[in-house]
């Protein structure tokens, strides 16, 4: 419990979309719709170079420590006002699978800070919404429009391969995030 070493965790794209639907499963007892799932997807392929890039298999690059405690240390520029940016070491939770690592992520987004981006934009399938939401609530401080953007060919490529190679997704607003993890 406490510090580890930063190890690249990585996994292929269907792995990191099947990662995010077992922990969804596990945290609510249902599938994600397929628009739930295409957007989380989408967030976590950006923030980790299509499941390339995951340390420690921290899905989101959420700051903080893991269930365990466990968390490594990176720095990063981040912005601190518009177009202002300054390095800061960071402490990121790392987690023993990705499973785990899944579940941390969706008990953060359906929490209370982002539950306003879920529920508006994650159940409706507007990824660019949610990234723009999701920067208003703080989730990230790199401007907002580009990722945007991003957020939404991602949520494209999610909805026309990796959803129906999936199988069984339902569409339309979930039941299982109408109650709050947080």
């Amino acid at each position: 419990m406490g510090e580890v070493t930063r190890t690249n965790t990585p996994l292929g794209e269907l792995e990191l979309a099947v990662a995010l639907r077992s922990a969804y499963v596990a945290l609510f007892g249902e599938d994600p719709t397929s628009e739930v799932l295409g957007v989380a997807w989408a967030q976590n392929a950006l923030e980790n170079a299509h499941g390339r890039a995951i340390f420690n298999y921290n899905f989101g690059n959420i700051t903080g420590t893991g269930e365990g405690g466990d968390f490594y240390t990176l720095t990063t520029d981040e912005q601190i006002s518009p177009g202002v940016w300054k390095p800061l070491t960071l402490k990121y939770a790392a987690h023993p699978d990705p499973v785990a690592g899944a579940r941390a992520y969706w008990a953060l987004i359906t929490g209370s800070r982002y539950r306003p981006a879920f529920d508006q934009f994650f159940t409706t399938g507007d990824a660019p919404g949610a990234a723009m939401k999701l920067h208003e609530l703080g989730y990230f401080t790199a401007n907002p429009e580009p990722i945007a953007l991003t957020f939404g060919k991602l949520y494209d490529q999610f909805a026309d391969s990796l959803g129906p190679s999936l199988g069984g997704l339902a569409h339309g607003s979930p039941k299982a995030g109408g109650e709050s993890c947080s």
